[in-house]
């Protein structure tokens, strides 16, 4: 089982496919990439200025 910190990108991890894997947290600390998964902000993933 993943730990707390890695609980959200593990699972996307899993997935075998080549859509592009995106987690909108409402943290604006939180941005950035990890291991290829955008981490972006609610607002910026509903104005759509993330990618």
């Amino acid at each position: 089982m993943p730990t707390n910190s890695t609980r959200q990108t593990d699972n996307l991890l899993v997935v075998k496919d080549n859509y592009e894997r995106i987690i909108v947290t409402y943290d604006y600390k939180d941005v950035g990439v990890i291991d290829g998964i955008k981490i972006v902000h609610l607002t910026t993933f509903l104005d759509g200025s993330f990618e």
